[in-house]
C-alpha cells in the first residue's frame, strides 16, 4: 500500500488530460504530474541522493517498494519500465495489448509493487503480478490500490551498483491512442538512513473567512479539510487544527471544532496541520506563544523543524465589538420628515433603529424628534400628454411632485403646498417585433407567440386612451440531416445532407463535429471518420437571430484484416504433408479462403486458417471481415 504520497486528480475531457497537482520532488519520489501523450514516450528521471547505505548488493539495502499513481483511458496500452543508476532494469507494466474496447476512462491507480519475496495484495480477482493480458479487465471510473509484482522480473533484480544517483521511469505509450499520466511515484529503500522524506499533505478547508460580531452563533465553527488529491497515508501521517489568535498559536484541536462565542474581539486564523506521527512533540507550543507566520515560514524553509504541512488556506475569523448607540436631536416642521435608515419619521417622539454592519453587530441609533406645527396642503391631479397645469407661478407639463412655500410668519413654518402630478405619457401606436418560435411576446395585458398582426389596448386613464398595433414576425427554422450512417472497407465516405421543408427561406449553415470544430458551410459534406456531426441552421431578422441544431452519428466498422500463409516450405521423402499457415487475424467474423494456383487438388477443409497439402504448389489464402467488408 502507499505510504505517503500526496496524489494527484486528473480529469479527462474530450481525450485532454487536465491535472490539478501539488508540484513536489524529493530524493526519495515526486509528485509532479506528467502528461503521456498518444503514441509517445514519456522518461522521468529522479534523482537520488544523500542515503548512507549506498550500495544496493548490501544484504540490508535493496528496493523495498515502488508507489506509482497513474491515469490513463486504456491502460492495456501502457508499459512503464524503471532503471537504476547502473542500468539495471525491471519492467513494472506491461506488455502492450492490442485489446480495442477495455477502456479506463476516469480511472485511477494508486498502487504499489513489492519485492518477489513479499506477499503481494493485489485488488479483487486480479493476479499479484501485473499483466495488461491477464482475464480480469480494469474498469472505467474505478480506484486501485493495491500491490503487485512487477510485469518482467523482480524488485531483487536491482542487485549491484550504487543507490545515490538517476533512477529513470520509463513510460512507454506506443502504439495508443489514448492519453494518461504520471500523477506521483516513490522509490522505497530497505535502507533509508540519511534522507527524511516528508509527504505531509495540509489539504484545503472549505469554510469561508467570518466575520461576526461578539458572541454571535456564528463563531461556534466546524472545519474539516478537503484532499482533492487524495489524504496522506494515515499510518504515516496524522492531521489536526490549529487556532491562532492575533497570530499566536493558543489551541491544537484534531476535530476542526472551535467555540469562539465567548472570545475576545479580534484577528483568528483556523488551519489544518498535517505532520508525521513520530513528531507529534516538535509542534510548537500553545504557551510558547508561537506565531503562525514563523509556523509556516519554517515548514517552507529547507530544514523545517518537523515534517508537516500546513493547510493551503486557512480560515480567518474578525471578531468586532458592537459599537455604542448613537443619539441624535432634531426639529422639524410639520409635512417634512427626518430619514433613519429605510424609515421616514414625520411626528414626534423617541424612535430607534438598528443598523446590521458587515460583522453582524448592530448598531444603534436613538432618534428624539419634534415636530412643529406647520400647515400643509396636499393636491393630486392626472393630466394627459401635451396639456399643463399651472402651480407654482408656472405652467407644469411633467410628471412629478411640485412643492410652493407660503410664508407664515407666525406659526414660525411656512405653509407648505404640495402638488403631486401625473403625466400620462402615450404609448408607440406600432411595433414590428420579431422572435423565435416557442418564444412569447408580452404587450400590456396579452401573451403573444403565434406570428400575425394584432391591436392591443391599454388601459386608458383621464381619458388618455391608447392602442398598440402589433406584427409579430416569429422565425422557427427547421433542420435535419440525411445520409450514410456506417463506414467499411467498401463504403469509405458517407455524405451527409441537410433535409428541410423550408426551402428558400435563407439562413446560415455550419456543420461541426464533436469537437466543435467547424466542417463546412455547405448542403452537405463529405466524412470519412465516424463519430457525432451537427448541423446548426441560424436565421436572422430585424437583429434577431434563432438557430435550429440537428446531430447525426456515423459508426466505422473498419479495422485491419491480416492474412499470413505462412513461409515457402519444401515436401520431400520425409515430409510428405505440410500445414500452411501463419499469424492471421482471427474471429467470429472472418471467412478463410484457401486456393491454389498451379493445378493441383485440395482435399483439406479450405475455410480454415491453416490447411494440409501433399501435393508441391502455390497456394494462396484470403482472410475476409463479414461484418467490416475488410479483407487481405
Amino acid at each position: 500500500m502507499y505510504r505517503g504520497l500526496a496524489w494527484t486528480l486528473i480529469l479527462v475531457c474530450g481525450g485532454v488530460l487536465l491535472g490539478i497537482s501539488r508540484v513536489a520532488a524529493q530524493s526519495c519520489g515526486s509528485t509532479d504530474t506528467t502528461i503521456v501523450n498518444p503514441n509517445n514516450q514519456l522518461v522521468r528521471t529522479l534523482s537520488i541522493t544523500d542515503y548512507v547505505n549506498d550500495d544496493l548488493a548490501d544484504a540490508q539495502q535493496g528496493l523495498c517498494a515502488v508507489e506509482l499513481s497513474f491515469v490513463h483511458q486504456f491502460v492495456e496500452n501502457l508499459e512503464v519500465t524503471l532503471t537504476s543508476p547502473s542500468g539495471q532494469m525491471v519492467q513494472l507494466i506491461g506488455p502492450n495489448s492490442n485489446d480495442q474496447f477495455d477502456f479506463t476512462l476516469f480511472t485511477q491507480w494508486r498502487i504499489s509493487f513489492v519485492p518477489c519475496s513479499e506477499t503481494a495484495e493485489p485488488d479483487d480477482l486480479f493476479s499479484p503480478r501485473w499483466d495488461n493480458e491477464q482475464a480480469q479487465n480494469w474498469l472505467s471510473g474505478g480506484l486501485y490500490t493495491g500491490s503487485y509484482y512487477p510485469y518482467q522480473g523482480c524488485l531483487e533484480d536491482f542487485n549491484f551498483g550504487a543507490v545515490n544517483g538517476t533512477w529513470t521511469l520509463t513510460v512507454n505509450n506506443n502504439p495508443s491512442n489514448n492519453p494518461g499520466a504520471i500523477t506521483a511515484f516513490r522509490l522505497v529503500f530497505c535502507d533509508s538512513r540519511g534522507v527524511d522524506c516528508c509527504f505531509a499533505e495540509g489539504g484545503r478547508l472549505p469554510n469561508a473567512d467570518l466575520q461576526a460580531c461578539l458572541g454571535a452563533d456564528t463563531l461556534n465553527i466546524s472545519t474539516s479539510s478537503r484532499f482533492p488529491a487524495g489524504p496522506p497515508d494515515t499510518m504515516e501521517y496524522a492531521y489536526t487544527y490549529l487556532l491562532a489568535q492575533n497570530d499566536r498559536i493558543t489551541e491544537y484541536d484534531s476535530t476542526g471544532h472551535f467555540d469562539l462565542r465567548s472570545a475576545p474581539a479580534g484577528i483568528y486564523d483556523i488551519c489544518g496541520l498535517s505532520y508525521h506521527r513520530s513528531q507529534r512533540d516538535s509542534l510548537p507550543a500553545t504557551t510558547s506563544a508561537a506565531s503562525l507566520q514563523d509556523l509556516r515560514a519554517n515548514l517552507a524553509s529547507v530544514s523545517p523543524r518537523f515534517c508537516g504541512d500546513l493547510s493551503d488556506n486557512c480560515q480567518r475569523i474578525i471578531i468586532v465589538a458592537p459599537p455604542d448607540t448613537t443619539f441624535l436631536d432634531r426639529q422639524i416642521c410639520a409635512g417634512d420628515s427626518v430619514q433613519l435608515g429605510a424609515i421616514s419619521y414625520r411626528e414626534s417622539g423617541r424612535y430607534w433603529m438598528t443598523f446590521p454592519t458587515l460583522a453582524g453587530c448592530d448598531s444603534v441609533v436613538q432618534l428624539d424628534l419634534a415636530v412643529l406645527p406647520s400647515p400643509q396642503t396636499l393636491l393630486t391631479d392626472t393630466i394627459c400628454a401635451g396639456d399643463s397645469l399651472f402651480f407654482a407661478n408656472q405652467y407644469q407639463r411633467s410628471s412629478g411632485t411640485y412643492r410652493d412655500t407660503l410664508p407664515t410668519v407666525d406659526l414660525g413654518c411656512d405653509s407648505i403646498v404640495t402638488l403631486e402630478l401625473e403625466v400620462l405619457e402615450p404609448i408607440l401606436t406600432s411595433i414590428s417585433p420579431v422572435i423565435c418560435a416557442g418564444t412569447d411576446l408580452v404587450v400590456g395585458d396579452s401573451l403573444l407567440r403565434e406570428p400575425g398582426d394584432y391591436v392591443v389596448p391599454l388601459r386608458s386613464r383621464a381619458g388618455c386612451d391608447s392602442l398598440v398595433r402589433v406584427n409579430l414576425r416569429v422565425l422557427d427554422p427547421e433542420v435535419s440531416i440525411s445520409g450514410q450512417d456506417t463506414l467499411d472497407c467498401v463504403r469509405t465516405q458517407s455524405t451527409l445532407r441537410r433535409v428541410s421543408q423550408q426551402s428558400g427561406l435563407g439562413g446560415s449553415l455550419r456543420w461541426t463535429d464533436a469537437n466543435g470544430s467547424l466542417l463546412g458551410t455547405e448542403e452537405e459534406i463529405v466524412v470519412s471518420r465516424g463519430g457525432w456531426y451537427f448541423l446548426e441552421l441560424s436565421r436572422s431578422l430585424d437583429g434577431t437571430e434563432c438557430r435550429a441544431v440537428d446531430s447525426f452519428f456515423v459508426l466505422d466498422l473498419r479495422r485491419g484484416v491480416v492474412a499470413d500463409a505462412g513461409p515457402p516450405q519444401t515436401i520431400d521423402c520425409r515430409n510428405r504433408e505440410l500445414v500452411l499457415g501463419g499469424d492471421s487475424s482471427t474471429g467470429s467474423d472472418l471467412v478463410y479462403t484457401w486456393s491454389a494456383q498451379t493445378p493441383v487438388q485440395l482435399d483439406g477443409p479450405t475455410d480454415r486458417p491453416q490447411l494440409t497439402v501433399d501435393e508441391a504448389g502455390l497456394y494462396q489464402l484470403i482472410v475476409s471481415d463479414t461484418l467490416s467488408r475488410c479483407a487481405d
